[in-house]
């Protein structure tokens, strides 16, 4: 059982993340998960670690975290 401490920190934890969710065919899991322990990271180490490297190559990451803002958003930052 949690501490009432425990519990307030992973709420200001979580608060700060954005959940995304990814479905698998149960054997494209497997790979995954497997090729993710045998580069000794986590699955999702190793998926967001492919991801980033997906989007240098593509040159599509933004050059910074501003300009992955929408357009809407960038006026509450001055």
């Amino acid at each position: 059982m949690s501490s009432d401490a425990q519990r307030k920190a992973a709420s200001r934890y979580l608060a700060t993340k954005k959940t995304v969710t990814i479905r698998f065919d149960p054997t494209e899991a497997v790979a995954v998960s497997t090729a993710a322990a045998a580069a000794g990271e986590s699955t999702q180490g190793y998926i967001l670690t492919a991801v980033r490297q997906r989007m240098d190559r593509d040159a599509s990451a933004p050059q910074s975290p501003v300009d992955a803002l929408p357009p809407d958003v960038e006026h509450m930052l001055e």
